[in-house]
């Protein structure tokens, strides 16, 4: 009887383990003469002070995909995604989810970095916050938009 149970269990626990993997890692049928899914790749998307601010603005991405933000700018910057991500590949770098599912990055110095792997597909814009002043001027805020689409493969 309880080594039945074992069983039960132990099947329950692999069966969701390999469902977990078919849709974190999904792949096109061997059988049918598809190719299998292409290796993750690193996409950098530049934060500086010129007018543009972000380059690229969009950047179309397959899921499992990742994006490194690099703020080459004179101050700190903060990303904010304006629609929840839901789940993201790990490690996820300088951001954090808030209780909605939506991701955010404390303040980036210069030359620091933060980064985010894409698992489901969608149009994801987000916001850069830049808070700049000039001498002795009120600090003004700078807000840039951006989009990330991922894409299925």
């Amino acid at each position: 009887m309880v080594r039945r149970k074992m069983k039960q269990i132990t099947s329950v626990i692999v069966s969701t383990f390999i469902l977990v993997l078919l849709i974190l890692c999904p792949h096109k049928s061997a059988v049918m003469g598809e190719e299998t899914k292409l290796q993750p790749q690193l996409h950098k998307i530049i934060l500086s002070n010129s007018p543009e601010g972000i380059s690229p603005g969009t950047i179309r991405m397959n899921h499992g995909d990742t994006v490194v933000w690099y703020n080459t700018g004179e101050e700190p910057v903060v990303i904010l995604f304006l629609k929840e991500l839901g789940i993201v590949c790990s490690p996820i770098i300088n951001f954090y989810a808030d209780l909605s599912g939506a991701y955010k990055t404390q303040a980036i110095p210069r030359g620091g970095t933060a980064s985010l792997c894409f698992i489901r597909q969608g149009e994801y814009e987000y916001k850069v916050k830049r808070v700049v002043q000039k001498d002795k001027e009120k600090p003004t805020e700078h807000i840039l938009k951006g989009t990330v689409i991922v894409e299925e493969q």
